[in-house]
């Protein structure tokens, strides 16, 4: 070995400082001193560099730190705290350089020196000036600072007492300050002698204020250093003017004082070392002892458990130990075994030593809680009746809306509070219409009648809303000054009232095709569709007519222009276009009648009676519009020619009765087409609801003749709504229609097979008596539709859930045999989806307490009965919990705490799950806020996505704007998402992972190992962490095969980066195995159960794992 290795390994061996050599972010060589350190029991190379940082946010930001002055050949220079292996923080002393400046891929070299006394040292320091500074401050009397009899400084207090201006003192002569000069030279004289000998000089005089006014003061003086007058003096002064002033007074009363004090309603105790050391006679008073009798006792007497006396010290120990006051309200126990409600006020007696006592104030506000309870009930009980009335209701006062309950906002389309301080012309579309109605509503009210109207408003997003207001004044002598008001949205009357009207005119219109121009537009007015006459009467083709608008085609220009002024009176605002000004009323929600002059293509103009009106989808949302014209000028001409000659009327009455016959034949092949549509599904073409009860009839009754069986199968899609909502309706309907054609082709000829709307089919199977075929054409069933389809690009995997029931064991009519076949395929699903259940009687049981729990969850999502636990992750190299997955729990208001395995399927199926979810982030990021608030360093709260909230293209925008609520920011959270969501369409996923990413939260998979992952997508995912499911942890320690697989999944994640987390420990056995694995991360009974936020202690040891 030659010298130079020598001594470079006798340097290594023997420095008092930590060296250490990094490369691409792992140790690759350290010397002893560097375990030491960092309280590794062995050599750490080969790890991650990561392992002495707090977090991964402090080490990147080292690395963009230190990266500029490496580039560059420099050495880098620093003082950084890191991370003992016990969990308690290192200051050093940090130099770095490259091994090689000229290549930096050999690696970096790193210097420790640990200067964590001196950081101590110093903040020690830091905190005392800040104790002395906060003294100063604050304190309750005048302190100045003179030298050569002028004022150097002040605190805020003296110049208080004096009536300066802050700063206004600072140079003053001190003698401006005092009665008159002869006095501050008698003080001066008579001071002099005691400062220079070490003494304090203590003397009451008068003082002069700013305005001239005098003061009586208390002062004390001393000499800086009284070996160097140089240094100045400091002198302490009370205001004591209004003590002189009543000096005699206070003589007189000294003992009605004393009584008093003796007998004030407050008590005063100091306790250290948790037992009471002192008290006033109030004090024994209020809890019960007799004298001195309490004295040495144990403060846990004054509480109603230990449990409370123990919280309370928990609660009150940050700032005590900071010296600030604590200030709580609680219940305190007496000695007879009362409660009382208590004001207590703690402060350290000394605030840089809290072990010298503890001095509390104790004010009994037991009265004062009585009160507020039963106020907050009675508000509680009004505010609940307000808030869940069906029907909006405002109070307004000088047409400002004051209050107004939540329905009143949903009607309206505002979020919550929104609305309040908010003018009523809000909801109105012009300032005329305000203004008239306001004029009316308030004379009908300032005679004390009650107002009553339906009117059009105008919604938050500009749509149009039919209301029925009902209004009456709370005095009716100043209606202006407070009205209450009760608004029923009526618009879905309005509407089948409009679509009523516009069924009539469409059923004339078809009635008098022959004469009538029908035409039918989209949302913009563009002309979609139109029938012969349309053509025959304008002289344009469709084709030249489609795409194009009315306004474009054959309407004149200065009928619409007259048509734009009159609009602007009546509805208050200008149209910006002619075409809006054609449609204005019809969008206002009216249908609009009225001749209008059409001009023909050859330029030739005719007189037609117009009807326009909207044509409204399922949801009564606008899709576009209908035109029907009577040409009113043939009409007349017509009448004409019938007067002028009977020959010409014979002919056309001929002509007519051809055209009566065609139309006969035509509504003969349109009404065999209708009774077609009534009885099959228009998607898919198979039968619908009304001819498979009208099949099902006749086998049943074919089944009874022959006593032969029928097989009902009930089928519905596991999870369509999900592929509905998150890739369009297309997309669904595309795979309903797949899916008919799997099904047709699974049955017999003589099989019966319906779709019954939405995502539900029904199979009706005849059989003779053997019942197993119903079985096996349900497995038929299961295979036929386990194959991928897809769909413009998407891989779509859809799967059935199956009830089937029997003719006549299970039912003997069409309802009943319907019914149980649904029931048992609600079975299916709580079994697990993709599978099948035959009907048993238990299960209509089972079926009511479903849909009892449906019920009940819609209106614990309305009155928010949802609470969250946390249930800590723990990281197996220090056993501290870093992270807390959030966990919904239910506060049944009968069946007391309920878990998610009592209600969360039936929140998937009822679409609840998006709700609840909201209603847990609200929470979780509520006490994620209140954590930082009281000091401590957040935890990193891990939350479930539902499939729901995870296929939402908006996921990423409302997640962020909810957290902007609470002030929080996305890497303080992880987003759980389930193995089998993610691979239900690889792309949409990864689309979904990436937009979370960027905004900053961390991706975990969920139940990793129960799916179909595709390592091709998994590693191309912006994930994290892999949370093991709980199904191979179970049996790792007994099975070598789930030993085998946590393996390989821990062998996974680390060649890709992914921490991992094993969920379900619950045995010390597992505990120990999984750290033997060097997994990162545990979570389960073993450590912990979830519990809620009061029960947490952040950033310690887990007590069950304290003595491991």
């Amino acid at each position: 070995m030659l010298d130079a290795e020598r001594e470079y390994l006798a340097l290594m061996n023997n420095a008092p400082v930590g060296i250490v050599y990094t490369k691409n972010k792992i140790i690759t060589r350290h010397n002893i001193h560097f375990e030491k350190l960092f309280g590794f029991e062995s050599s750490v190379i080969n790890q991650p560099a990561r392992i002495v940082f707090r977090s991964d946010a402090d080490y990147a930001a080292l690395s963009e730190l230190a990266e500029p002055a490496l580039s560059a050949g420099q050495p880098f220079h620093h003082e950084l705290e890191l991370r003992h292996q016990d969990g308690r923080p290192i200051w050093v002393d940090a130099v770095a350089y490259l091994i090689d400046a000229e290549n930096p891929a050999t690696g970096t070299i790193w210097i420790l020196v640990d200067i964590s006394e001196r950081k101590l040292a110093e903040s020690h320091w830091q905190e005392t000036l800040l104790e002395l500074q906060t003294i100063f401050d604050n304190a309750s009397l005048g302190i100045a600072f003179m030298n050569r009899r002028t004022m150097l400084r002040c605190n805020r207090r003296f110049e208080e007492m004096t009536g300066y201006a802050p700063g206004a003192l600072r140079g003053v002569a001190a003698v401006a300050l005092h009665e008159s000069p002869e006095i501050y030279e008698d003080l001066a004289r008579r001071s002099k002698a005691i400062l220079v000998a070490g003494k304090a000089l203590e003397t009451t005089t008068r003082l002069r204020k700013q305005d001239g006014t005098l003061i009586w003061c208390h002062l004390f003086g001393k000499a800086i250093d009284a070996n160097d007058d140089s240094r100045g003096t400091v002198w302490i002064a009370e205001d004591i003017s209004e003590a002189v002033s009543t000096r005699d007074a206070l003589q007189k009363s000294s003992r009605e004082m004393e009584a008093l004090m003796a007998n004030a309603p407050i008590g005063i105790a100091f306790t250290r070392d948790r037992k009471l050391q002192r008290y006033n006679q109030h004090f024994g008073e209020l809890f019960g002892f007799t004298a001195d009798s309490a004295i040495g006792a144990d403060s846990v007497v004054l509480y109603r458990s230990a449990e409370e006396f123990e919280a309370l010290n928990r609660q009150a120990a940050p700032s005590l130990l900071q010296g600030k006051p604590f200030h709580t309200e609680l219940y305190m126990r007496r000695q007879d075994g009362s409660d009382a409600w208590i004001n207590l006020i703690g402060y350290a007696a000394d605030a840089g030593d809290p072990a010298q006592g503890i001095f509390w104030l104790l004010e009994d506000r037991t009265a004062f809680k009585q009160a507020e309870e039963d106020l907050r009930k009675a508000y509680v009980d009004q505010r609940l009746i307000f808030d869940h009335c069906v029907v909006g209701i405002a109070f307004i006062r000088n047409r400002i809306f004051e209050h107004v309950n939540r329905r009143f906002e949903e009607l309206y389309g505002y979020q919550p509070g929104e609305m309040n301080g908010q003018p009523t012309r809000i909801t109105y579309f012009s300032d005329q219409a305000h203004d008239q109605l306001g004029a009316h509503c308030y004379d009908i009210m300032g005679r004390g009648e009650t107002f009553v109207s339906e009117i059009v408003h105008r919604r938050r997003n500009g749509d149009p809303i039919w209301m029925r207001m009902t209004g009456r004044a709370i005095d009716p002598a100043q209606p202006n000054e407070g009205s209450i008001w009760n608004f029923e949205d009526i618009t879905s009357r309005k509407v089948a009232e409009d679509s009523l009207r516009e069924s009539v005119m469409l059923q004339r219109a078809i009635l008098d095709s022959a004469k009538l121009m029908i035409l039918s537009t989209d949302n913009q007015g563009q002309i979609i569709s139109c029938n012969p006459a349309t053509e025959q009467m304008l002289g344009f083709s469709s084709a030249e007519l489609i795409g194009r608008t009315p306004v474009d085609c054959f309407l004149l220009d200065d009928e619409l222009q007259a048509r734009h002024h009159r609009l602007s009176k009546e509805i208050g605002f200008r149209t910006p276009n002619p075409v809006d000004t054609l449609l204005a009323k019809v969008r206002l929600g009216s249908v609009d009648q009225g001749e209008w002059t059409f001009r023909r293509k050859d330029g030739s103009q005719f007189t037609v009676e117009l009807n326009i009106s909207a044509l409204h989808r399922a949801d009564n949302h606008t899709k576009g519009f209908l035109f029907v014209a009577n040409d009113i000028t043939e009409r007349k001409q017509a009448e004409n020619a019938l007067l002028r000659s009977r020959n010409e009327l014979e002919v056309r009455v001929k002509e007519r009765t051809s055209e009566l016959e065609s139309e006969v034949l035509e509504r003969r092949r349109i009404e065999g087409k209708l009774r077609y549509l009534a009885h099959h599904d228009a998607l898919t073409g198979l039968a619908n609801r009304t001819l498979l009860q009208q099949r099902l009839g006749e086998a049943m009754d074919n089944a009874s003749q022959d006593e032969a069986k029928l097989a009902v199968l009930f089928i519905d899609l596991d999870r369509f709504k999900t592929i509905n909502d998150s890739l369009g309706h297309h997309i669904g309907d595309t795979l309903l229609k797949q899916v008919a054609s799997r099904l047709t082709n699974t049955l017999r000829a003589n099989d019966i097979v319906a779709r019954l709307g939405g995502d539900e089919f029904m199979i009706v199977l005849p059989l003779k008596n053997n019942e197993a075929m119903a079985g096996k054409l349900a497995s038929k069933i299961l295979e036929a539709l386990r194959p991928a389809i897809r769909i413009d690009g998407h891989e779509l995997f859809v799967t059935p859930s199956i009830g089937i029931c029997f003719y006549p064991n299970d039912g003997v009519t069409v309802h009943a045999l319907m019914r149980n076949a649904d029931t048992a395929m609600y079975q299916a699903k709580a079994n697990g989806r993709n599978t099948y259940c035959y009907f048993t009687a238990e299960m209509n049981a089972a079926a009511d307490n479903y849909f009892q729990i449906e019920s009940d969850l819609r209106r614990a999502v309305d009155r928010n009965e949802f609470v969250v636990h946390f249930q800590p992750i723990i990281n197996l190299k220090t056993r501290i919990a870093t992270a807390y997955e959030v966990l919904v729990r239910w506060q049944h208001p009968t069946k007391g705490l309920l878990s998610p395995a009592h209600f969360i399927s039936v929140a998937e199926e009822s679409g609840l799950i998006g709700e609840i979810g909201t209603l847990v982030l609200h929470k979780a990021c509520a006490q994620l806020r209140a954590w930082i608030d009281e000091g401590f360093a957040p935890p990193l709260l891990a939350l479930n996505l539902s499939p729901i909230q995870f296929n939402d293209p908006g996921l990423s925008d409302s997640i962020c704007r909810i957290l902007d609520e609470y002030q929080l920011t996305p890497d303080h959270f992880e987003l759980e998402i389930t193995e089998t969501v993610i691979m239900q369409d690889g792309e949409l996923a990864l689309g979904t992972l990436q937009a979370l990413s960027q905004r900053g939260f961390q991706l975990s998979i969920d139940d990793f190992g129960t799916g179909y992952s595709s390592l091709a997508y998994l590693k191309r995912f912006p994930v994290d962490t892999l949370k093991i499911d709980r199904s191979f942890i179970t049996d790792m320690t007994s099975n070598d095969n789930d030993r085998a697989i946590v393996t390989a999944i821990m062998a996974l994640a680390n060649s890709l980066r992914l921490q991992v987390i094993a969920e379900g420990v619950e045995t010390r056995a597992q505990f120990e195995a999984l750290s033997a694995l060097n997994c990162d991360f545990a979570q389960g009974y073993f450590m912990a159960k979830p519990m809620p936020a009061e029960q947490i202690v952040l950033n310690a040891v887990v007590e069950s794992l304290a003595k491991l």
